[in-house]
């Protein structure tokens, strides 16, 4: 059988790593970026620099997320009920951060509240039962008895706004929480938008609305929350002005720590595109709000790295010196004997700090209580627990309806713009080509096999540093010394899939050419090893898995999976051409599936390819992917380049390759 043979030759090259590859590819070019970010932070020498660097970060943030949603106008809300518990009362609030999105919310106010006090945004983690879970109730009920009003609210896809609700089968069709986070996320990544510009906004709007309706003094506004709530909380000191004083718990870190000890990537709220490729860092987050007060939660045997966050936190002292030696204490790092968690004793150093820094208040250790449960079913807005299910809301926008107004805008922009071929091509060329390092192909050939009437070679070049493209040359025996036109095919799992395009090889054969089967990064001999049990996907889902925590990191980097496998066709032909005895006069590209789209994209910006064909090439990332609530999310990380459907979809690709 041809297979055997193939992997006969693929199994005896023993020299190379081909499956770290893409691993290490990622950590060089992150650690690098590491390197740059803290030796910017490092050069810092007075305000001006640093008020230079924090603002031009902040803009990047804001850009590369997809811009500010309007905030600072009148909230619709109502007031569903009031739960009156011993020393504060709550509040069951529903209100509208955008039209027709409903957020559910919880205000604590304690008994004797003086008007024009301060006031704590608490952000939820990730459980699923959101304001509403118990630990995060107890946080919230020991800063309010302490004297704060608090709003705990619902984030994205939790608590009572689970997105994916559907009446005929009285259940979620995506699961909550994380998942669901990352499968309407990597929709809003591909019109170049990230879903925690959604988050924030809501966070933003329940401070318009507790300053609009409740005694507060707008000056006097502290936010706080760990895990997920930490990643909200980080958002709101990027981006909102107004926080004075600020406590993320068991979230900050860095980078570094995060990519050499976890295994898992974050959902999609928590990565943020192109910052790793700009310095951006944990210390960034915490230097957005100097000199105003900082207290960072950490417990010590949690798994993001609690010594990321301390050496954030101690890198970060120093900015706050420059604008005072008092300043210094106004960044400090609490750690609790405890694992993952927002704990009682994290609670009650927040509501100590705020009371400081928002009322100007100290307050004791004892006067931070708060009882161990509580009926939760008294902090619900809604009578069924989920909006979705609620007749009142049935115009309920979730993340999906607000991403796909954004597609049909980018569609219409296109098909209006007289430019848009050239200004996608720009676009394009770019990201493929303009972010790379040119490498030397340095090709290993090995030695062929002859099966029958083939002759089979396997030879591996330099794509980039550190990556290696494979590949399996095939041709008749007959034609070994025949300067041959060449096929160049691409298809899942590249040479590991050659028995199963078999009848595709034997038609490029009897068709007088020379057929070079390549697997691109990440895929074939290049699949990376697991993250954990399982495959490098994972599971069907991949939304998890060593190809999705690959292609996260490499979003950070302001690049991706997509990006760099184009850039692997155009080397693919730049190898054939310098390397191979061929007719370079007549090469063609052939693909099948999802690998159409790398072809096509290639087309676009390498005048080089003029004639392909294509098996089963999809028709519209538009229509089968951002365009349906409910798509196919298996090994779609390696689909999207961050922002191309504002540019262009497959359809408009042909078309203008038809043109040219």
């Amino acid at each position: 059988m041809i297979l055997s043979d193939i992997k006969k030759i693929q199994s005896e090259d023993k020299l190379y790593n081909h499956r770290d590859s893409f691993r290490s590819f990622i950590n060089s070019r992150s650690y690098e970026a590491f390197d740059k970010g803290d030796a910017d932070r490092d050069a810092i020498t007075n305000i001006t620099d640093f008020e230079v660097r924090r603002k031009f970060l902040k803009g990047k943030f804001i850009e590369n997320m997809g811009g500010m949603l309007p905030y600072g106008h009148d909230v619709p809300f109502e007031n569903v009920g009031t739960e009156q518990f011993e020393g504060y009362k709550v509040d069951k609030i529903i209100f509208q951060s955008r039209p027709n999105v409903y957020v559910t919310a919880n205000v604590y106010i304690p008994d004797g509240y003086k008007q024009n006090s301060g006031a704590v945004i608490f952000s939820c983690g990730h459980y699923r039962d959101a304001k509403h879970a118990n630990e995060y109730h107890t946080v919230c009920e020991i800063i309010a008895k302490s004297g704060l009003i608090v709003l705990s609210q619902d984030p994205v896809g939790q608590g009572e706004r689970e997105s994916y609700y559907e009446e005929k089968v009285n259940d979620n069709l995506v699961n909550w929480g994380t998942y669901e986070h990352t499968y309407a996320g990597m929709q809003c990544y591909a019109v170049g938008d990230g879903i925690a510009k959604y988050f924030l906004n809501d966070l933003m709007r329940g401070i318009d609305f507790l300053c609009q309706q409740y005694p507060v003094d707008p000056e006097k506004i502290g936010a706080t929350g760990n895990s997920g709530g930490g990643t909200q909380t980080a958002l709101l000191m990027i981006c909102d002005d107004r926080i004075k004083a600020a406590a993320p718990a068991t979230f900050i870190m860095n980078r570094r720590a995060f990519m050499m000890e976890v295994t898992d990537a974050q959902d999609a709220e928590q990565i943020w595109p192109e910052m790793t490729k700009l310095g951006f860092d944990h210390e960034d987050i915490l230097l957005a709000m100097a000199p105003k007060p900082v207290l960072v939660l950490g417990v010590k045997y949690d798994f993001f790295p609690i010594e990321g966050a301390r050496d954030s936190v101690s890198r970060c002292k120093r900015i706050w010196r420059l604008y005072g030696t008092d300043k210094e204490q106004f960044i400090e790092l609490f750690e609790d004997y405890s694992r993952h968690g927002y704990t009682f004793a994290m609670a009650g150093e927040s509501a100590i700090f705020f009371n400081k820094h928002l009322n100007n208040i100290d307050i004791s250790e004892e006067q931070c209580s708060a009882k161990k449960a509580v009926d939760s079913e008294r902090l619900i807005c809604t009578e069924s627990g989920c909006l979705l299910k609620e007749e009142k809301y049935r115009d309920a926008k979730i993340v999906f309806d607000e991403n796909l107004e954004r597609l049909h805008f980018f569609q219409k922009e296109i098909l209006e713009n007289m430019d848009a071929e050239a200004r996608a091509r720009k676009w394009l060329s770019e990201r493929v080509i303009g972010c790379r390092d040119v490498w030397k192909l340095n090709p290993r050939f090995k030695k062929p096999v002859y099966y029958i009437d083939k002759m089979i070679a396997n030879v591996i070049w330099r794509t980039q540093k550190l990556l290696w493209a494979n590949s399996i040359m095939i041709n008749r025996i007959e034609d070994k010394d025949k300067r041959l036109p060449i096929t160049i095919c691409f298809w899942n799992m590249g040479t590991l899939n050659i028995e199963e395009n078999i009848t595709s090889i034997e038609a490029i054969l009897n068709a007088g050419r020379a057929a070079l089967v390549v697997d691109l990064t990440a895929d074939g001999v290049n699949l990376p090893p697991e993250v954990k049990s399982g495959s490098a996907f994972s599971n069907v889902y991949d939304l998890e898995g060593s190809i999705w925590r690959g292609g996260m990191d490499l979003f950070w980097l302001g690049d991706s999976l997509a990006a760099i496998r184009v850039y692997d066709v155009i080397k693919a032909i730049d190898f054939a051409i310098e390397e191979l005895m061929i007719d370079a006069s007549d090469i063609k590209l052939f693909a099948k599936d999802r690998y159409c789209s790398y072809v096509l994209m290639a087309t676009l910006i390498d005048s080089r390819i003029n004639d392909f064909d294509f098996v089963n090439c999809p028709e519209s990332l538009s229509e089968d992917f951002v365009g349906k609530k409910y798509y196919r999310p298996d090994n779609i990380t390696s689909m999207i380049i961050p922002g191309m459907l504002k540019y262009f979809d497959l359809p408009q690709l042909s078309n203008w390759i038809k043109k040219g």
